[in-house]
């Protein structure tokens, strides 16, 4: 019996060769009736075994991306573009892919290649310009979208897209203290969408600035009627009023502001008291951006209110822009140096940070003032988590913030950390346990218990963590890596393929990560996706045989048994002739009925390894095949004697 390596008999015979010809019309037909899912398969069967219909690849690309299975996609398309990097559709689809899974430097690099490619393209002109204005390039992304809606006018979503991009191109300038330029976009907003809101506001902030009170209350007008409830606006209307001198309607705007507010206090009788408490209530209303706008310009007048910068501290925290956050606390904390809340809000924000050292030490001058101060203390238990987490005090402070506290997660997942770091693993996933019984996802907990998964050998639960700390963050490329790593060793072809896929979708490089994907399309039955895959392999070591012998596999597979002789051909003219190859190349002659090659070539398998029983064995069987009996027991009995010498002396 002939096998093809250890993989044992294939199944096709030469006869039941398929039809590409007739598998692409199908594919397109397919595609027609939008049956995304046959095209991509038909699509991947035709591309992966021959080259007659380039064409396909960019169709597959085109199915895959319909699927959501954009990392096909850019693959399929990546090898489109090699092959016709003149093409602007080619171009156009792999930077729409790119653009699907937040590649945006790849997105933009091959949607402006497309247009370079045909500059009367509007849809690549309009998809350049969403790329640019995702990757926060928005004089280029307005350039796009103009000259999108230059080539396309009647298109409403290319007006939609350079109006969205001109409103935050309009704020950055303004935060960039660039206001005639952001004025001018705002302006230009308004004259094609002229209930919008937002330009108003902004515009009124701009003419104040510039001591154009008239102009402000003219926008700050029309704010208020579009959004006549809101507050804020009539609150900010009062402060221009006042401004301008006009008391009376400025205290009639206040009454309207206090009203919606239900704010029993006064708002104050100054422009300065007026913004002062807007800042408050905008901070107590959560718009923390809007808060920070109006403390900040406060603060230009008076740079040492400490009330003002613990706002915009606590602001700036709740945004996320920690460091904002410590400068104005530390700000707060020179005016006031017995106020607690900003020192309070600073050992929160030195926690965030990952300032353990910083945290632990601040922490100790509040506990020098007072020992009892519970918060203090909490953040002193959690800053030797960090810095001494293993130390029996240590444990012993966070044992009892377990007992003071109940179920705080912070606390739970700090003590199991350290119950880790002192090798008492079983206690850790105990509390790694309790942790996520509180808070399902958390990441610190589902981390731990990875680690302690690893340790122990045990894939299974660490491939569960794995999905879950995706299902938390599924932008995780190290969960994701890991997740593979416990699919691969459990054998999970199947799963681990389309994790790998999304790993290199997301734009994780390395030719190890494209052949473990080619192990597991082969092991799964995906020998037209593993083709795509060693082609695109084969461009970069055209003399790795190891991959060519892949190669051949997969299209013996597919019923491409001619494209896998000549692969072999092509390849050992060009680098030499190799015994794996011309025993594949028998193998795949004998299948094909092709006796005399069958045996030419495991003639030629002798002479490369005179001690190789496969050869000899193949050549037994052609002999035997043919009626040359005499022939076929020699090189058989032969075969049998190298195959027991091997055997014998290999070691156990």
């Amino acid at each position: 019996m002939i096998r093809c390596q250890k993989k044992g008999r294939l199944q096709t015979p030469d006869s039941a060769r398929p039809d590409f010809s007739s598998l692409y019309g199908e594919a397109i037909e397919a595609g027609r009736r939008r049956d995304y899912r046959r095209a991509a398969d038909l699509f991947a069967q035709v591309a992966g075994a021959t080259d007659e219909f380039p064409l396909a690849l960019l169709y597959l690309g085109r199915s895959c991306h319909a699927l959501g299975e954009h990392g096909r996609a850019i693959r399929a398309l990546t090898a489109f573009v090699r092959r016709r990097p003149g093409s602007a559709a080619g171009r156009l689809f792999l930077g729409r892919a790119h653009l699907a899974v937040g590649d945006l430097e790849a997105a933009v690099r091959e949607l402006a290649a497309a247009v370079k490619a045909r500059p009367d393209l509007a849809p690549a002109h309009g998809l350049l310009g969403l790329a640019c204005l995702r990757a926060r390039r928005f004089d280029e992304a307005l350039a796009a979208f103009t000259e999108a809606r230059r080539l396309a006018p009647d298109d409403r979503r290319l007006e939609v897209g350079y109006l969205n991009t001109a409103l935050v191109a309009a704020v950055r300038c303004f935060h960039r203290n660039r206001l005639v330029d952001s004025a001018r976009l705002f302006s230009e907003v308004l004259d094609r969408r002229g209930s919008s809101m937002l330009p108003h506001v902004y515009l009124a902030r701009i003419f104040r600035e510039l001591g154009k009170d008239g102009m402000a209350l003219f926008h700050l007008d029309a704010a208020c009627s579009l959004s006549p409830g809101d507050s804020s606006l009539q609150l900010q209307r009062a402060m221009v009023l006042l401004a301008l001198g006009r008391e009376p309607e400025a205290f009639e705007a206040l009454k309207i502001g206090s009203y919606f507010l239900k704010a029993g206090k006064g708002a104050g009788r100054s422009p300065q008291e007026v913004q002062r408490f807007l800042a408050v209530e905008l901070f107590q209303q959560g718009r923390f951006r809007d808060a920070v706008f109006h403390a900040t310009r406060l603060l230009r007048a008076d740079g040492k209110d400490p009330m003002l910068h613990a706002l915009v501290a606590e602001s700036y925290r709740a945004l996320g822009e920690l460091e904002k956050a410590r400068n104005h606390y530390l700000r707060a904390l020179e005016g006031d140096r017995e106020a607690m809340a900003p020192r309070y809000g600073l050992l929160a924000v030195l926690w965030e940070q990952g300032r353990h050292g910083d945290l632990a030490a601040e922490a100790r001058r509040v506990l020098r003032r007072d020992d009892a101060d519970s918060t203090a203390r909490y953040f002193e238990s959690l800053a030797l988590s960090k810095v001494a987490p293993a130390d029996p005090g240590t444990l012993g402070a966070l044992q009892g913030q377990v007992r003071d506290r109940g179920a705080d997660p912070v606390v739970m997942a700090a003590l199991a950390e350290s119950y880790e770091s002192a090798g008492l693993a079983d206690l850790a996933e105990g509390w790694y346990s309790r942790t996520l019984k509180v808070v399902p996802g958390e990441t610190s907990a589902l981390r731990g218990l990875g680690r302690l998964y690893a340790k122990a050998g045990r894939t299974e639960d660490l491939g569960s963590v794995y999905r879950r700390l995706l299902e938390a963050k599924p932008d995780d490329r190290k969960a994701r890596r890991g997740l593979v790593r416990a699919l691969v060793e459990l054998g999970r072809w199947a799963e681990a393929a389309p994790e790998i896929e999304r790993l290199i979708a997301s734009g994780a490089k390395g030719e190890r990560l494209r052949t473990t994907l080619v192990h597991c399309y082969r092991r799964s039955g995906r020998h037209a996706d593993a083709l795509l895959v060693l082609r695109e392999l084969l461009v970069e070591r055209p003399d790795a045989e190891e991959l060519v012998k892949a190669a051949l596999y997969c299209l013996d597979r597919l019923g491409a048994r001619e494209n896998a002789l000549r692969l072999a051909e092509r390849f050992q003219k060009d680098h030499g002739e190799r015994h794996d190859l011309t025993l594949m190349s028998g193998v795949l002659w004998y299948r094909a009925g092709k006796l005399e090659k069958a045996a030419s070539a495991f003639r030629s398998a002798i002479a490369l390894a005179p001690k190789d029983w496969r050869a000899y064995r193949n050549l037994g069987m052609v002999y035997r095949k043919t009626g040359v009996k005499e022939f076929a027991e020699k090189f058989l009995a032969t075969g049998r004697r190298l195959k027991k010498s091997a055997e014998t002396v290999r070691p156990s």
